[in-house]
């Protein structure tokens, strides 16, 4: 039995500072993998660690030196890196559920010829979410199976190591969270860096770039309340095939919803909110109403606003009250919208109630936010990453 110590380290999550670590060295066995099964053998009997703070990293051989915690920018947060040698495998605890759809490794000189990444939110049941092979020496960005992931533990592990058993995982980085993924412009905008994540948080505070339009944008098939071709009748393709299910499932039970309002580019944004400040008398005013250009879910692709034959298609706080209003409001969360902007919420959404504004979060989320009751915001900020 070959055996590898284990660094345990801190890690602090804090938006503007850096730390630099000096690890301690502690032992462990490292886990013996058949690269036939994949399957993992560990023994310990002498297994030290230390809880330096909320969070951990077990690694399979230690270093000299390390930063846990390197950088925080608002787009990639850095668990690991390693300043000497380098562990085979790497087990994180963040801490704290987080989302992301991307890790990326920096690969040493002896790297794996195939890894796995895992993710479990207890640190019992896993799920592999990639399997490949390291491409070279240095960075490599990976994309995970699912648009998303929530997650509190990430494993990776090297299988198939090439003859030399070198240096394999020298630093670790998770990336393009929907909740802090952003950069600053020159004006001091947040920009959202990862728009085509359904979990994306768009608003007053969190701006879209002008020159972003989703690149799977289509007509759905379901009733509109005009019939000529518009910009207007497109949303995302995953958004439109859950909207054609969400109107089916209401006419099933009676109710005949239609289709207004869906994607707006950032030039259609820009005159609506124009003109809305004409019609209200300041831009202060408007925006209670209208979003600023970047500031629209429309933008997106994932929204889309929703009237009835009653309503004379228009977009009304009156809507909420009508036999389809109520079966929305109702029934949304199970095809994956949520009523973006509920009663009650203005001061948290910065919008007035708008019973007929849906936004597209897939299934499981739209379940967690009307079971809980919150919006968007409050989901993303004290739910999901609690």
């Amino acid at each position: 039995m070959r055996k590898y110590p284990l660094v345990i380290v801190s890690m602090v999550l804090a938006c503007s500072l850096a730390f630099n670590v000096g690890c301690q060295k502690h032992s462990v066995f490292e886990p013996i993998v058949d690269s036939g099964s994949g399957t993992e053998q560990i023994e310990s009997n002498d297994y030290d660690s230390i809880d330096c703070s909320s969070s951990k990293i077990k690694a399979s051989s230690y270093v000299s030196g390390c930063e846990p915690y390197k950088a925080f920018d608002g787009n990639t947060a850095t668990y690991w890196q390693s300043q000497n040698s380098s562990p085979q495998w790497i087990n994180v605890d963040l801490g704290k559920v987080m989302d992301f759809n991307q890790i990326k490794i920096f690969w040493g000189s002896s790297f794996a010829r195939k890894f796995t990444i895992n993710v479990s939110s207890d640190g019992v049941s896993w799920t592999t979410v990639h399997s490949g092979a390291a491409t070279k020496y240095g960075w490599q960005v990976i994309t995970l199976s699912a648009t998303m992931k929530w997650a509190r533990f990430i494993g990776v592990y090297c299988y198939d190591r090439s003859a030399s058993w070198g240096n394999q995982i020298i630093e670790v980085k998770i990336l393009n969270a929907s909740y802090y993924s952003y950069y600053t412009d020159a004006s001091g905008l947040k920009i959202v860096t990862n728009p085509s994540d359904i979990s994306a948080l768009v608003n007053k505070d969190r701006n879209l770039s002008s020159s972003y339009a989703p690149s799977d944008l289509v007509v759905p098939n379901v009733p509109f309340l005009v019939a000529e071709y518009m910009e207007k009748k497109n949303v995302r393709k995953e958004a439109a095939l859950a909207l054609e299910k969400l109107f089916a499932g209401a006419a099933a039970n009676g109710y005949s919803l239609l289709a207004v309002s869906g994607y707006r580019s950032y030039a259609t944004q820009t005159y609506l909110f124009n003109q809305n400040v004409l019609k209200y008398g300041s831009e202060e005013a408007a925006n209670k109403v209208s979003a600023r250009p970047g500031q629209s879910e429309h933008q997106t692709g994932l929204a889309m606003d929703i009237s009835c034959m009653s309503q004379g298609g228009y977009l009304t706080e009156a809507f909420g009250e009508t036999p389809e209003g109520k079966w929305l409001a109702e029934n949304a969360h199970n095809y994956g919208f949520i009523i973006r902007f509920p009663l009650g919420k203005e001061s948290i959404t910065g919008y007035n109630y708008e019973p007929w504004h849906i936004r597209y979060v897939g299934v499981d989320h739209a379940k967690a936010v009307k079971t809980a009751g919150l919006t968007l915001e409050e989901y993303l900020y004290r739910i999901a990453l609690k």
